[in-house]
């Protein structure tokens, strides 16, 4: 099968939806095969003037008003087809009708049916369900139809399924219906996690780790006895650790609440082989005396390559926390003699997703023309 990249795969998924081509992507777990499409059609709503909605997010009511005025939305259906039985396309025959059968849709059939619905229904874990469940995703797949009623033309429908090699007792797809799809394999790219974990800002050390180390962020293919860690997974860390400080990692004092609590939350989110890494980089993290770097910046110059990493984190981890600008533009001091490659990753994690927000401080610190003329042009086009 084709294997891509998450930024081939915004490509490829676009181009299918504007030809409401169906695409099948597998890849391993946790790479994005169902986030992607939440960013890329929310962004199509916008572009569209819709309102986006994820279908399971609304209560009742909301289903009932997306059902009596679709032209106003864009709905995205996660549909787990692995969950699924041939009930929940075909609907529930309606018992009442006398004359002929009538089957009962699910409201989700309801709003994709209705002429101006526009949306995606996304079958994931397609090959997860059974034969005849999947034989029952062909009329919707090829025809267009479901629960006999025709998919509004502006409702894209496509799926997602797990590999063979990840144990997830996968059903083959019979050749007929994968003909039905263009196909695609995803596969792990660094520089496009890094770019959106930077984005979705991500901790800080977290996102260096992995850059100091691109083997952790999925090691799924060779870990088999214990938890793999995985983009999914370290994302999960990153939530559980947020406020926490990574020195309190390698705490070894007795009074230090959270001594073992981050090595415990990485573990679980991450497996054991990625939290003692991660411990390790912690641990050179803390050995460094930042106040003697601030006092003789240069000196980051000659550190090696784990301290560097350390230091780019840090110096966007502390930028971020303090209000102080005399603590800033010292920080930024210690920037400029890093390795041109850190010093444009650790603007890129000061900055995050608030450009314009950066662009003022940088103004308001007098730094503006010089950060511009030595780093703009690497920053500038870069998410």
């Amino acid at each position: 099968m084709y294997k891509i990249k998450i930024p081939e795969y915004e490509i490829i998924l676009r181009n299918c939806y504007s030809v409401r081509q169906p695409l099948f992507v597998t890849g391993g777990p946790g790479l994005g095969k169902s986030q992607v499409p939440r960013q890329i059609f929310r962004q199509v709503a916008k572009e569209e003037g819709k309102i986006f909605h994820e279908w399971s997010d609304l209560n009742l009511v909301q289903k009932e008003e997306c059902i009596l005025h679709p032209e106003k939305y864009w709905i995205f259906a996660d549909m787990r087809t692995s969950q699924m039985d041939t009930t929940s396309l075909t609907g529930i025959p309606n018992m009442s009708r006398i004359d002929q059968l009538e089957n009962i849709p699910y409201s989700w059939v309801v709003y994709f049916t209705q002429p101006t619905a526009h949306g995606c229904i996304f079958f994931d874990e397609l090959n997860l369900a059974p034969a005849i469940v999947q034989s029952i995703t062909y009329s919707a797949i090829h025809d267009r139809v479901i629960s006999d009623r025709c998919l509004s033309k502006y409702v894209y429908v496509f799926a997602a399924g797990n590999r063979s090699q990840d144990k997830a007792h996968t059903f083959d797809m019979p050749l007929p219906l994968r003909d039905r799809f263009a196909e695609a394999e995803i596969d792990v790219d660094l520089d496009s996690w890094i770019n959106w974990a930077l984005r979705s800002e991500l901790n800080s050390h977290l996102i260096s780790f992995i850059k100091w180390k691109p083997a952790n962020l999925y090691n799924a293919d060779i870990i088999k006895a214990e938890k793999p860690s995985t983009p999914r997974g370290v994302e999960r860390a990153s939530r559980l650790i947020k406020n926490m400080r990574i020195q309190d990692f390698e705490d070894n004092s007795n009074d230090n609440p959270n001594q073992d609590k981050i090595h415990m939350l990485v573990s679980i989110s991450c497996g054991e082989s990625f939290a003692s890494e991660f411990q390790a980089y912690c641990k050179v993290y803390r050995q460094l005396d930042w106040q003697a770097i601030m006092a003789n910046p240069s000196s980051v110059g000659t550190m090696s390559l784990d301290k560097q990493y350390a230091i780019s984190a840090g110096i966007a981890d502390q930028f971020k926390n303090t209000q102080d600008y005399q603590i800033r533009g010292k920080l930024l001091d210690v920037v400029d003699f890093l390795r041109q490659d850190f010093a444009i990753f650790s603007y890129r994690m000061m900055r995050g997703e608030e450009r314009d927000k950066f662009k003022t401080m940088m103004v308001k610190m007098g730094r503006e023309v010089q950060f511009a003329k030595q780093y703009a042009k690497f920053l500038l086009d870069v998410g």
